[in-house]
């Protein structure tokens, strides 16, 4: 039996998820875990957590950069120093999340060509943030969703004209809800539901928490354009309110290499208006789930479409429920298992 070893120095712990509201990173790295342990493999973990967890697959510990854990497969998590804990005859990824363009610094660079593990992207404009990417050896291996959103999947009434952002308040809030007032213009009793603020981030939400709620408190200072704003929220509770939102609105970002916000929406069936920024063109297809908009007007002027064309939104709701439009979390895993 493979035994699967994970690296990470955040301090976020196994059960969490179900718990809080987490970031993409963290949600991505649990979801991770628990595919391996639904295919049956040992996994260790260890991370800088405060709460350890075991059960008869997983072992999840605090980090202890003395321990040596014997393994078959290692993947580190975004930190090349932790490449320090594998053994160099190893399997080895170093699975990135953010661009790769962190990577060419020296003080990370040096441990890619020290122990050259296997890079691991999240699609094809993530792989291309990173521009020295044919020299090592790469894979694109897509997020997962946890279990949930698909069991949660089910063709729903057309909604009233509620749209919702899920996403980091940082990555153009302010610039969404300038677009939404004109928005309201055209549909005057349209809502927008804002669920974003640093606690999903951890210890790093904590130190930009301030410039967050700038951004949160712009929102808030509109709230008589049909704006409500909310915490962030446990999956149990978003995908409710996902499934009762009529369209996912978000801008975009060139930081934005998978975006697991808009790919809860869809696999709900709920259909997104964005802009072609990062991965959106990945997430999205135009026309087909959503729009991938032109200029602000254009974003405009296709939310007021979604929110007002019941055919439209029928169309795009059935595209979406007809078809497989991500992975789980055992699929991405799976694809780990595989490499060669």
């Amino acid at each position: 039996m493979h035994k699967i070893v994970l690296f990470d120095e955040g301090d976020f712990s196994f059960y969490e998820e179900t718990q809080k509201p987490l970031g993409g990173t963290q949600t991505a790295f649990i979801g991770l875990v628990k595919g391996f342990e639904k295919l049956g493999f040992l996994v260790e973990v260890r991370n800088n957590c405060e709460v350890e967890y075991l059960s008869n697959l997983i072992s999840w510990k605090k980090l202890d950069y003395s321990e040596k854990i014997i393994g078959s497969i290692y993947i580190v998590n975004r930190n090349p120093k932790l490449l320090e804990l594998v053994p160099k005859s190893a399997k080895k990824f170093l699975w990135l999340h953010n661009r790769g363009n962190y990577l060419i610094k020296l003080k990370n660079i040096k441990y890619l060509l020290m122990y050259y593990p296997i890079l691991v992207f999240s699609g094809k404009f993530h792989k291309s943030t990173f521009y020295l990417w044919p020299f090592f050896k790469t894979k694109i291996i897509p997020y997962g969703l946890t279990e949930k959103f698909f069991q949660n999947k089910e063709k729903l009434k057309t909604p009233g004209p509620k749209a919702i952002f899920t996403s980091n308040p940082l990555r153009s809030l302010r610039w969404l809800v300038d677009r939404w007032i004109e928005v309201r213009k055209v549909v005057p009793n349209a809502e927008l539901h804002i669920f974003s603020g640093p606690a999903p981030y951890g210890s790093w939400g904590n130190s930009i928490s301030s410039k967050m709620n700038v951004e949160i408190n712009h929102a808030l200072s509109k709230s008589q354009n049909g704006i409500v704003v909310h915490d962030p929220i446990p999956k149990d509770e978003l995908i409710k309110e996902l499934k009762s939102s009529r369209v996912m609105v978000y801008r975009g970002d060139i930081a934005e290499t998978f975006c697991l916000s808009i790919a809860e929406a869809l696999e709900l069936g709920i259909p997104c208006v964005t802009m072609d920024l990062g991965s959106m063109k990945e997430r999205i297809e135009n026309e087909k789930t959503g729009f991938i908009s032109n200029g602000d007007k254009e974003f405009v002027d296709k939310i007021v479409q979604v929110l007002t064309d019941n055919q439209l939104w029928t169309s795009f709701h059935e595209n979406l429920y007809s078809k497989n439009v991500n992975l789980s979390w055992s699929e991405s895993a799976k694809k780990f298992i595989q490499v060669n």
